[in-house]
């Protein structure tokens, strides 16, 4: 198996902030913007379309209206999120892991009132679902919830909008600073 390096270059020049791996598809985070590659499929590349892309390719900075600066990327099996310094969510791909069960094929900005007025620090997104910590410490999770990966109660198989999961309140007496979701298959 030989290795081939990604010259800058390949990324208008910018320095690589992160890189996160989906399903089939790679999110890589620059700090002149989010480039991605891989299987179109449901839009989670966040071209406008579902074409596989066989090397890195820009999103257009106007996906992210043009102002917000992405701090953060991850990348599930069928879709893809983002975190924008001022707290802002976006997400892409497939609509029954956005809860809105319709597929996005651009970054789409969640509503400014789907965290209760919090800021974004950190997303995960898993097979078909999303997770989010605010800066205040709690926990929300929208998508899929058919093996109860949410970790909230209740029959919902699919969360449409961001539910709180919980804070310092339900998780131990402690803020949660970091989630992780997996894909697991």
């Amino acid at each position: 198996m030989s290795q081939e390096r990604i010259v800058r270059e390949l990324l208008g020049g910018w320095p690589v902030m992160m890189v996160a791996c989906g399903g089939q598809h790679t999110l890589v985070l620059t700090v002149g913007g989010l480039w991605t590659c891989g299987k179109g499929e449901h839009g989670v590349l966040g071209h406008g379309d579902e074409a596989d892309k066989l090397v890195l390719t820009q999103v257009a900075a106007e996906c992210f209206k043009g102002n917000a600066q992405i701090v953060m990327v991850a990348a599930g099996a069928g879709h893809s999120a983002a975190v924008g310094t001022e707290g802002s969510v976006w997400t892409w791909g497939m609509g029954g892991c956005l809860g809105d069960m319709e597929d996005r094929h651009f970054p789409t900005l969640l509503a400014g009132t789907a965290f209760d007025k919090g800021k974004s620090a950190l997303v995960a997104v898993g097979g078909c679902h999303t997770m989010v910590v605010l800066n205040k410490g709690e926990l929300w999770a929208w998508g899929l919830n058919d093996s109860g990966q949410h970790g909230t109660a209740g029959p919902d198989k699919v969360k449409l909008a961001p539910a709180l999961v919980g804070g310092e309140d339900v998780i131990g007496g402690s803020p949660v600073r970091m989630v992780e979701a997996r894909t697991c298959g």
